[in-house]
């Protein structure tokens, strides 16, 4: 295929491999290594081919290699900016695309780059290729909810029907659309078992079901055989086929994600920001690394120091994750921006749901015929739970939580929270008699599990399943304004029961205990220094929690 333009008459790499007189056992041992075109088959390494078959098969495959280059070349142009030469090629593991042009929306050729090298977003991660942060962050989005990713792309293709075509047009190049798998589809497909994680990392599974036993040395013998044993693909896995040291890499590259796999949402929310930002600063300029010019101009838009360090602690990881080397003044630049915003901006005060506020807006919800926000309400208060994460994914039974009742006695078992990854129970008792006019956290809860029951709705599907989050948002931000509360978020609740246990005399200990607040270590300091109990407690809650959690 070929493309004009802006990049002028010149191929791109999708030439097939027909007509070099390649053996059918040498274009099986190409299709294994994911060579398909003759530009790819120009920058396979020597190692490369040393490992690809026998004698024989390598011999051909070099004598058609060397066909290929005594062909004739365009000549290169030389660019203006400080790029490398328009019209050359840049090397990727054994794979070339042509290179970004100067001025052109950034955006537009990483798309162009995923397409022609038909990767995943992942994918492009583990192969070191030039990422914006919105691809960063999808990136996110495939490692912890693969399952989802590739459920929707299915629906999608079903929906579509025949107006569903296998390619698309990207800065004027036609390409094939890039289809996803899983990565046990690929490593099944190209026999590499071995590399399957022995637990599941999509977040949507049970993270405690381990696929196999046996240590590294047990692992690698396996691969090996794997890999010498592997058979021709089928043709309903033929795409799906990799490297074993691509699908390696990129088993290390998921590895790594699980680092952040409590926070990974906001991780994600921050890269977009970012993103964005540079969408703005400068379309043409490459994401990462960042600079200094980039970091001074992005801190402008900051109020709060604090927010501003996380934003720029999902900037480090980012860069960690795609092996980009950062100027050390970046981040020395970057930490004195952060003071710098913390010393010219007052935090805001973060709006709290104290218990009037609660019975107010569970009587709207009551009016509106809500009943399950109602209740939603309720137990977020009462259990002192993180909404997003820990409140609305709750199963009667399954691989997020567990719901018992012992007497008057709620139980939720969390199978993992954000301070505690190995899981924690949070015990409420009925408060009915003691408080009668008050809402009852267990009663509550009680009422959702037993309507999730007579619904015949499975264990493990959530409590909270007749609206989508971001409606539910709308709602309570609504009714909150209704009632003259301004602005709020999930995190109210946690801070409006918080600051209700400590006006009816619980202790800093017991409060920061029952919401899953950390650091008995940071108690024990400000106690030392006999700092306000209320103002230790919100220190605690400001600095450890956000409302997007």
């Amino acid at each position: 295929m070929t493309s004009s333009g802006a990049w002028g008459p010149r191929r791109i790499g999708t030439e097939s491999l027909a007509g070099l007189g390649l053996t059918p056992a040498a274009q099986h041992a190409l299709a294994m290594a994911r060579v398909q075109s003759r530009e790819h088959l120009l920058l396979v390494r020597p190692c490369t081919i040393a490992r690809l078959g026998a004698p024989e098969v390598r011999s051909n495959i070099r004598r058609a290699i060397a066909e290929l280059r005594s062909a004739p070349t365009q000549p290169r142009r030389r660019s203006r900016s400080r790029s490398p030469p328009q019209g050359g090629r840049a090397s990727c593991r054994g794979m070339v695309l042509p290179l970004a042009q100067p001025g052109r929306d950034f955006d537009l050729q990483v798309n162009l780059d995923r397409h022609l090298l038909g990767l995943s977003w992942v994918e492009m991660v583990a192969a070191e290729r030039p990422l914006t942060a919105h691809a960063v962050a999808q990136a996110l989005v495939e490692v912890f909810t693969e399952s989802e990713v590739k459920r929707n792309q299915v629906e999608w293709r079903r929906m579509q029907g025949r107006r569903w075509t296998e390619e698309t047009v990207i800065a004027g190049v036609t390409v094939k659309k890039v289809e996803f798998f899983t990565f046990e589809e690929k490593c099944l497909a190209s026999g590499c078992g071995h590399l399957i994680a022995p637990v599941v990392l999509n977040k949507s599974c049970d993270l405690a079901v381990r696929r196999w036993k046996g240590g590294p040395q047990v692992r690698v013998r396996l691969g090996l055989s794997e890999v010498t044993n592997s058979r021709p693909p089928t043709w309903s896995n033929a795409q799906a086929v990799r490297t074993p040291g691509a699908l390696a890499r990129e088993a290390g590259v998921r590895l790594m994600t699980q680092s952040i796999k409590g926070s990974w949402e906001s991780y994600a929310s921050e890269l977009r920001t970012w993103g964005l930002f540079m969408d703005s600063y400068d379309p043409s300029a490459p994401h990462f690394p960042p600079t200094v010019d980039m970091v001074i101009a992005f801190c402008s838009y900051f109020q709060n120091g604090s927010s501003l360090q996380k934003y720029f602690g999902a900037l480090r990881f980012a860069c960690r994750w795609q092996n980009i080397a950062v100027d050390p003044r970046v981040w020395e630049i970057a930490a004195a921006t952060v003071r710098g915003v913390r010393k010219v901006s007052m935090p805001a005060k973060r709006p709290a749901i104290r218990s009037n506020d609660l019975i107010q807006l569970v009587d709207m919800a009551v009016r509106d015929e809500d009943v399950e926000d109602a209740q939603l309400y309720i137990v977020s208060y009462i259990f002192l739970g993180r909404v997003v994460n820990e409140i609305l994914p709750l199963r009667r039974s399954g691989r997020h939580s567990n719901i018992a009742f012992r007497g008057r006695r709620a139980v939720v078992a969390l199978r993992s929270r954000k301070n505690s990854p190995n899981g924690e129970e949070i015990i409420r008792r009925c408060s009915c008699e003691v408080a009668p006019d008050a809402p009852c956290g267990v009663c509550a809860l009680r009422a959702l599990v037993r309507a999730a029951a007579l619904s015949n709705r499975p264990l493990d599907a959530p409590i909270f399943w007749r609206k989508s989050v971001s409606k539910r948002t709308k709602d309570l931000v609504r009714r909150c304004r209704a009632i003259g509360l301004g602005k709020v978020g999930w995190h109210s609740f946690r801070r409006g029961r918080a600051q209700d246990m400590l006006a009816s005399g619980a202790t800093l200990a017991q409060i920061l205990t029952a919401g899953g607040w950390r650091s008995s270590a940071f108690l024990s300091y400000l106690r030392r220094r006999d700092i306000d109990e209320r103002n230790s407690l919100e220190t605690v809650m400001n600095q450890s929690d956000s409302d997007r959690d």
